[in-house]
């Protein structure tokens, strides 16, 4: 009994700390409102009414306490704490402005109260021990951030609380099991989230919770466990549901219809929380660490370091001692981990948004120090007690336990009292005045009248009012300066102006001089500005600083580094700083404007996080790369190297397969081979990934003397290799000397087949069919002449390689080591590569089909040929398809054209024997077969690769450099499957090649990821029988080999920013099942025979198998064999489950087929066969796996018909990634699967044998005649037929003939420059030539592509898709580069020479083409004074460019700056007075008015926003008519915001907005169709030429097209960064020539597509726009743009190129258009009016 009170007496003790610590200093800012939060929180209050009934309460559009419905439009908060304050204030009469934020707080405090409360009886129930509960209780209450929070009105206490409640029941459900608990954890859930919609991560605490106690806790077999699961999570999600909808009725329309005001706001909130909204508050959190951040927060001042550490442990202990399974800690351990880890990964990362967490990892930490108390101290008192003198004897002689006991103790009370001191620290900031109050006090008693004091944006300016006088009217003039704007040389004139004026700065925290810096790249002046500020060289001096650390004994703890919700609400540093007479405004300019405006980067916080650097290199690195990589030093033209270059190359691959051998003997013991067939790629990744990795760190260069050493040290441990196993060697190598021979055979067939075929054409170019081997040697001379990685990149000067360039390394590895010149090799590497697929596909397949690797069978050897030759040899069914065609049109020739198409194939044929040639250009026998699938008139041509073209093509693309490392993998994947025991070297040699995939081509990681944990599976079937275990083991190998594979290639990941990263669905054209079996219909033939003859006469199967074949045969007697059935095998329910769901999707595939799509019917019906095949009771793994690949393939076939990727030029790129995978891993399949045929089809198909074999040996033969006959076809199509044969790549270049824009000119001149720059130059300076823009894949680039030198810019869209997160400097450089060969100003040719730190310039034949005349003379004219010229020949000149001129300021000042003029002077006559307006509902009256367009007859349509409707005018600004209201049905609205016209027919698009479809109108108003497809919130409207619609669906980030009728064509954009992706699109227009303008206000640019969705380009608006846009209008006039921005209150007109014409300051404009006449007419959101302003079009 005394116990019992003892406890209750210290638990209220613990309640009365924890309440003086919270209501202390209540009123800590003195009714300055200076938390912003809680600012806007006080505000909604205010503004709220109590609802008159329970119906008003619950209509969402009409309750008082709807914040949108009183002003309050964008509102994010939980309902539940703002209807609970509301309440309490009425109650208490303390309702106002200035008093009912004391309520909130005392709310705050008291509901921070009883999380303490259930917390302790959570701690009970779960851990039975009171000191647990008492101890966690203490923490909780004097834990940091719950009293700092208790101290602000905000929502988080109030969610805590529910969500500590919730978990007390769940704590109750899981110790007790009764329904009520489930019930009532359900009710608080409900209302926790009408406090945080974010606590919905509860919900998987919950599901884990039950599971525990159904399958685990529970031991009765009997009840059917999954439904029991299924009723408590249903019964527990209703009740939470009807909480919530009570609890926040402003989320619903209806009762159960998602309110869209809500959802908008929630919207928005999580573009926020994404880091897709650019705006101040969020720069804080560039570059902060997921997870780590948080972490230190939480640890250092959250709890502070004692507990914070001590709760972590905890929660470690915990983890370990949950995996034992001790399950009272699954609740606090589950909750934690899956809170921090969705919180700490978000892009907003701040303090309390961890506070649901606290309560459980304090509950664990003081779990972990009653622990150890009980095992290092109770135990010992306890023994010390029973027997004092034996232990006292004892305990003389055990030193070490008794201080073990003495740390143990000091520990805990180290933890306790360290946590009672930090609370208290930090409670005495309460205790002082607001250090803005204080500085306020300050200012007035020291600062004089008059004075003119600057403050920052987004921070409370100071002074703060004085019992309500507003300083800066009575006393101060104030001063904003807006140091958020973009750097920009017209911030720099306004920084000017800004600090001329001011005499005071005035730094109310650290927000803006903390988080600013953050962004280097965006922000070089405005770092530049705060540095010399703080630093006193800008003329100021810091007279006054204002802190409130928190503080104990004289003690502060400053705590300016912790996150600014932590340290600028309550405590902010305030400084302020005086103008002093050392200010001037030339120095000023001097340190502010010696910055190079043109590589600033205007990217987002988030994309600057991604791309800190913004993928440049730091002036110091780029200098040391520069010095490096002279090619004279690298390769020697004349050497013997050069005369024998194929012998050497064989000399190396021959090494690297000796020196890897030994490792792969003991790695693949399981094979036949012991893995020689890939020995030479592994020699050369181990190689090449150790020099990588080690020039990564700068450990070693990259170059030969760093290959050679890291070769040695292979060497060396392949040597002790074959020592530790030579007698294993000996054996080995006497009994399967046949089978290396013949691997080795293979190779080098396959190699000298290439070799035979690049020497036959060489040529590393062509102007019609050259593909992107020039990029692609460009990049592989890159990495050759850089020393470190990651490698620069030749077409963007100082910026490195962001591309899949590891490939390049491994190419380059041999390259450098041996000296063999590029042009050369790249012609070596394209046979290496195709040999090591097909060598290693013949050691893969005979893996596949040997059974005994002590007994390889002859026609196990046999068979396995045809892996390579399915694999990289046969081709698709296309090239038959071509001849077809060519035979019809020879037919047609020959005058047959009106004959049946079978016909003509026959004369055609008849033709051709008679000597005709096929109509067939060379081109077209390798090329057509590549792109055989139909496709839409708006779509891109699929591409669908194989390995014969990939390599006859002859691009050196990361699929063509990776397909060798794929094959590796599968080869290991196969080891997995056979081996008897997985070593870890088996494991480290897998993520070794997995890893290698990211940096040589990410299509193939997920593929063959999932492929090694399906091998996993498999391998742990033969030696599990427990599923779960199985999975268990699978599933954690998989992960620890996935991670090892990350951090393997880490530099690689840490430097790389992909371009697109998501994928969306894909809604255009499918592929027809013809077409499909064209591509793959040889490998399906055998892969469905022998998947159907596995089916019906195999003897492995399952119980789901048996029943359904004998299904099948006993179908006429169904109803007795179920019977049977039922009584003799007794299935479990999930047998019946597993049936059906096999039924179910059986008929899927049948209705698919036969209504939606051929194809996907026939992969889902493939689909179930290999996944019924594929579980078997006795393991036969390579089957499994082969029956794996094929279902893989399907599957991936399937997948691209409904998945494309975010950015993808229709589904080009996708389709040909995952096809190319497709077709190895049929091709591998096909070949195990024919020898199954083989083997069975004598015993159960005898008499079908014969005819099968005979049409696969016919589609086998048609398939063949591609690799004949392309290969014909490529030889013959050169650039220059009389080049000559050689491995040489630019030998067609000497007599090379080049013809563009009607001017020829011989290569010849290029190729002797380039080889002296080659033989001339030092290092790798950066050169200038010609950008060839908008002709891709010409001429352009020559030099920096045949030298590997950096260049300034390099081909514009593949830059663009490399770097897309400054694809705009990609513009201005193209931009800068062709402006300088064009100007004839010398001057301004060197400054922009001098920005991008050019040496070397060429003046060719292309530069001369390209450029005027004028331009390029001046070259020749300043000759010696800007550069000097250092080589010459007939057509090519290469200067020098001086460096030290010391006359010319280039950099420092600023370009001049438009200034823009007032409207006044820019029309001849001033804005008419409003010709319609006024607010109201009457005809002619606006509420809110948007968009308008103008119709041929001059007539105003525009949108009336807050009225629901539509209204019309004439020219005059008559009144004509008028329709719509409020409401679902067609002609009523819900909010339309846009409005498009067709001028040719006069029709009439209207977005309506929150009934999210478009609705067509003729010009009188009458309805005439409705589009909907899946739109939110569509905002705007447009028509082009050809009566196609294009509509802004601004909620999705989309553009979506239809046809004139409402057809959905195709969509585009996805919320994003990206060039291609849309943030908040608003408006949209289409030009004459059909091409789609879109104002994106999130990006604030105006992006630019073609009709058919392609991006062309785009403009930045940042520099026009000083706040964040929001709404964005856009109309076009002729050939110029017109935008408005209501934000910023500014009109301005654009020509096509995106240069500013005009810019006109007015009121709020959401609409604009121009009459035929030339007048401007725009609308004023605001005042809800029209205006007019007449001769807009005069200049």
């Amino acid at each position: 009994m005394y116990r019992k009170i003892f406890i209750v007496l210290i638990f209220i003790f613990i309640l009365i700390v924890g309440a003086f610590l919270r209501f202390q200093g209540l009123d800590w800012d003195e009714e300055q409102h200076l938390h912003p939060d809680e600012r806007f929180l006080t505000m909604v209050e205010t503004s709220l009414l109590w609802p008159a009934s329970i119906g008003e309460y619950m209509n969402e559009s009409k309750s008082p306490l709807n914040p949108r419905n009183m002003g309050h439009s964008f509102f994010v908060y939980g309902s539940l704490p703002i209807t609970i304050v509301k309440a309490a204030g009425l109650t208490l009469k303390y309702n106002d402005y200035n008093n009912i934020y004391l309520v909130g707080r005392a709310l705050s405090g008291l509901f921070d109260i009883g999380s303490i409360v259930f917390l302790f009886l959570t701690a009970r129930v779960l851990y039975r021990d009171n000191r647990i509960a008492l101890l966690a209780c203490f923490f909780l209450s004097t834990a940091v951030l719950p009293i700092q929070h208790s101290h602000f009105f905000v929502v988080d206490t109030f969610a805590n609380f529910f969500t500590v409640a919730t978990l007390y029941f769940l704590a109750l459900f899981q110790t007790q099991g009764k329904l009520f608990n489930i019930l009532m954890s359900g009710i608080f859930f409900g209302m926790a989230m009408a406090c945080k919609i974010s606590i919905f991560t509860m919900v998987f605490v919950i599901i884990i919770v039950v599971l525990y106690r159904v399958f685990i806790a529970e031991k009765d077999k009997k009840e059917n466990k999954i439904l029991k699961v299924i009723n408590l999570l249903a019964l527990s999600g209703f009740i939470c549901f009807i909480v919530f909808r009570i609890t926040v009725p402003d989320a619903f329309q209806g009762i159960l219809t998602p309110a869209g005001r809500w959802l908008a706001n929630l919207g928005q909130v999580r573009h926020m929380m994404n880091g897709d909204i650019d705006f101040p508050p969020g720069h804080q959190w560039t570059n902060r660490t997921p997870i780590i951040f948080p972490w230190i927060n939480m640890v250092f001042w959250g709890m502070g370091i004692p507990l914070g550490l001590t709760v972590w442990i905890g929660w470690l202990i915990a983890g370990y001692r949950l995996y034992k399974k001790e399950y009272f800690h699954l609740i606090p351990w589950a909750w934690t981990i899956i809170l921090f880890l969705h919180q700490s990964t978000q892009w907003v990362k701040t303090a309390r948004y961890f506070l649901p967490i606290y309560p459980v990892l304090i509950l664990l930490g003081a779990w972990f120090l009653i622990s150890l108390w009980d095992r290092k101290v109770k135990r010992k008192l306890k023994s010390l007690k029973n027997n004092f003198i034996s232990d006292l004897s004892t305990e003389k002689k055990s030193i070490l336990s008794f201080l073990q006991r003495s740390v143990v103790t000091v520990l805990i009370f180290s933890v306790i009292i360290g946590t009672l001191l930090w609370a208290i620290a930090f409670s005495s900031i309460y205790r002082r005045p607001h250090t803005r109050i204080q500085a306020t006090q300050w200012i007035c008693e020291n600062i004089p009248p008059g004075s003119t004091l600057s403050n920052e944006p987004w921070d409370d300016p100071l002074p703060l009012r004085i019992k309500g006088e507003d300083l800066f009217f009575t006393r101060y003039t104030g001063q904003e300066m807006k140091w958020y704007d973009n750097d920009t040389p017209e911030k720099l004139q306004k920084s000017l102006i800004w600090l001329d004026r001011t005499d005071y700065i005035i730094l109310s925290s650290n927000r803006a001089c903390d988080s600013i810096p953050r962004l280097p790249m965006r922000y070089p002046m405005t770092i530049k500005y705060y540095n010399s500020l703080f630093d006193g060289s800008l003329g100021f001096k810091k007279i006054a600083e204002f802190t409130s650390y928190p503080e104990i004994f004289g003690l502060k703890f400053p705590d300016d580094n912790a996150e600014e919700a932590f340290s600028v609400y309550d405590h902010p540093k305030v400084r302020i700083f005086k103008k002093t007479p050392f200010y001037n405004h030339e120095k000023a300019l001097l340190i502010l404007g010696n910055t190079n405006w043109d590589e600033i980067v205007l990217f987002t916080p988030k994309m600057a996080t991604k791309a800190p650097t913004a993928l440049f290199f730091s002036s110091t690195l780029w200098e040391k790369y520069k010095k490096e990589g002279t090619w004279s030093e690298i390769f020697k033209r004349s050497s013997i190297v050069n005369k024998i270059p194929v012998l050497i190359w064989v000399i190396v691959l021959e090494i690297l397969g000796l020196i890897s051998a030994p490792y792969l003997f003991v790695v693949c013991r399981n094979l036949p081979d012991r893995g020689y067939s890939i020995a030479k790629i592994t020699g050369l990744l181990l190689a090449g990934w150790s020099i990588w990795l080690l020039a990564s760190f700068h450990i070693l260069s990259f170059n030969r003397t760093g290959i050679i050493l890291v070769v040695f040290f292979i060497v060396i441990i392949s040597l002790l290799l074959c020592i530790i196993k030579w007698r294993d060697f000996s054996t080995f190598w006497k009994r399967n000397k046949n089978l290396l021979l013949i691997e080795e055979g293979i190779f080098w067939i396959f190699f000298i087949t290439f070799l035979m075929i690049r020497w036959a054409n060489p040529d590393l170019w062509h102007p019609a069919m050259g593909g992107e081997k020039p990029m692609d040697f460009a990049y592989l001379n890159g990495v050759i002449k850089s020393s470190w990685f990651p490698p620069y990149n030749p077409w963007f000067s100082k910026g490195y390689l962001n591309y899949y360039y590891f490939g390049f390394v491994l190419i380059g590895t041999i390259i450098k080591v041996t000296g063999i010149l590029p042009r050369i090799a790249y012609n070596l590497a394209i046979p290496t590569l195709f040999a090591m697929t097909a060598t290693g596909a013949f050691g893969a397949t005979l893996a596949l089909i040997n059974k005994d690797i002590k007994s390889i069978k002859g026609k196990d050897m046999a068979i396995s040929l045809l892996g390579p030759l399915f694999v990289c040899v046969t081709g698709n069914l296309g090239e038959i398809k071509l001849i077809i065609q060519g035979l019809s049109i020879l037919s047609d020739q020959a005058g047959k054209s009106l004959i049946p198409v079978v016909f003509k194939v026959f004369h055609g044929f008849i033709l051709l024997l008679k000597g005709h040639t096929l109509p067939i250009r060379n081109e077209w026998w390798y090329w057509n077969a590549t792109r055989v699938i139909s496709y839409e008139s708006s779509e891109a041509v699929p591409i669908t690769e194989f390995p014969w073209f990939t390599y006859l093509y002859g691009d050196l693309h990361a699929h063509a450099m990776g397909l060798p490392l794929t094959i590796v993998v599968i080869v290991l994947i196969i080891a997995i499957i056979r081996s008897t025991r997985i070593t870890p070297f088996l494991i480290c040699f897998i993520a070794l090649f997995t890893g290698a995939l990211w940096p040589t081509n990410t299509w193939d990681v997920p593929t063959y990821s999932f492929l090694f944990f399906v091998a996993l599976l498999i391998r742990y079937q033969g030696k599990e029988k427990n599923l779960y275990n199985i999975i268990k083991k699978s599933l954690f190998l998989w992960i620890i080999t996935i991670i090892t594979s990350y951090i393997l290639y880490l530099p690689y990941h840490i430097s790389y920013i992909p371009g697109y990263n998501s994928f969306e669905l894909w809604r255009g054209s499918k592929t027809p099942l013809s077409d499909y079996l064209t591509i793959h219909g040889l490998f399906l033939f055998s892969i469905i025979t022998a998947l159907l003859i596995d089916f019906c006469y195999g003897k492995n199967h399952n119980k789901l198998i048996k029943f359904i074949k004998i299904l099948l045969r006993k179908w006429h007697k169904l109803n007795r064999f179920i019977k049977l059935y039922d009584l003799l095998v007794k299935p479990s329910p999930i047998f019946h489950l597993y049936l059906i769901i096999t039924f179910l999707f059986f008929l899927l595939g049948l209705i698919i087929t036969v209504f939606i799509n051929p194809l996907t019917g026939l992969s889902i019906w493939i689909l179930i066969l290999t996944v019924l095949l594929i579980f078997r009771p006795e393991p036969e793994p390579t089957w499994q796996m082969t029956i794996t690949f094929a279902g893989i393939g399907v599957f991936l076939s399937c997948l691209v018909e409904y998945i494309v990727l975010k950015g993808d030029i229709s589904r080009m790129n996708t389709v040909f990634k995952f096809y190319f995978q497709i077709w190895v891993l049929f091709g591998l399949a096909s070949v195990k699967g024919l020898k199954l045929i083989i083997e069975n089809s004598e015993k159960y198909v005898k008499y079908y044998r014969k005819l099968w074999l005979s049409l696969f040996i016919f589609l086998f033969i048609l398939t063949m005649l591609y690799p004949l006959c392309s290969t014909r076809g490529k030889i013959r199509d050169r650039f220059d037929s009389t080049a000559g044969n050689t491995l040489d790549g630019m030998a067609y270049m000497n007599k090379s003939i080049y013809n563009i824009k009607d001017q020829e000119f011989s290569l010849l001149w290029d190729k002797l420059a380039i080889e002296w720059m080659e033989d001339n130059i030092k290092g790798s300076p950066v050169i200038a030539e010609i950008n060839t823009t908008p002709d891709l894949y010409s001429w352009g680039n020559r030099y920096s592509i045949y030298t590997g030198l950096p260049c300034v810019i390099g081909w514009d869209w593949h830059q663009r898709q490399q770097r897309p997160l400054v694809s705009e400097l990609v513009s201005k450089r193209i931009e800068n580069i062709q402006y300088m060969y064009s100007t004839p100003e010398p001057e301004m040719a060197y400054k922009i020479l001098y920005l991008y730190e050019v040496d070397y310039l060429i003046v060719g034949p292309l530069e001369k083409i390209y450029s005027t005349p004028e331009g390029i003379a001046k070259f020749e004219g300043m000759n010696g004074i800007y550069w000097d010229l250092l080589y010459k020949n007939p057509e090519v000149q290469i200067y020098k460019i001086k460096r030290d001129l010391k006359d010319l300021t280039p950099l420092v000042e600023p370009p001049p700056i438009p200034t823009p003029t007032p409207a006044t002077d820019y029309f001849s006559l001033p804005p008419v007075d409003p010709f319609v307006g006024g607010q109201g509902k009457n005809p002619g009256n606006f509420n809110e008015p948007r968009d308008l367009v103008i119709d041929n007859q001059d007539n105003i349509y525009i949108v009336d926003f807050r009225n629901h409707r539509i209204q019309k005018f004439d020219s005059s600004g008559n009144f004509l008519k008028g329709w719509g209201e409020k409401g679902k049905n067609h002609k009523e609205f819900d909010d339309p915001s846009g409005i498009g016209i067709n001028n040719k027919t006069g029709e009439i698009l209207i977005a309506d907005t929150w009934n999210h479809r478009v609705q067509k109108f003729d010009s009188s108003g009458n309805f005439l169709l409705s589009i909907e497809k899946d739109f939110y919130g569509p905002r705007d409207v447009a028509i082009d030429s050809e009566d196609n619609i294009y509509i802004c669906d601004t909620g999705n980030s989309e553009i979506k097209k239809f046809n004139s009728s409402g057809k959905f064509l195709l969509s585009w954009g996805g919320h994003g960064e990206g060039t291609s992706e849309l943030l908040n699109p608003w408006g949209i227009a289409v030009s004459k020539d059909n091409e789609i303008y879109i104002t994106d206000c999130g990006q604030k640019k105006i992006k630019i597509f073609s009709s058919m969705g392609q991006f062309l380009r785009e403009w930045n608006l940042s520099a026009y726009l000083e706040k964040n846009s929001e709404e964005m209008q856009i109309c076009i006039e002729k050939e110029d743009i017109i935008v408005c921005d209501n934000i910023n209150c500014i009109i301005m007109k654009f020509n096509k190129k995106g240069t500013l014409l005009k810019q006109l300051n007015v009121l709020t404009p959401t609409g604009v258009a121009v009459t035929s006449g030339g007048e401007l007419i725009y609308s004023e959101h605001d005042y809800h009016r029209l205006k007019i302003l007449l001769n807009w079009t005069h200049e």
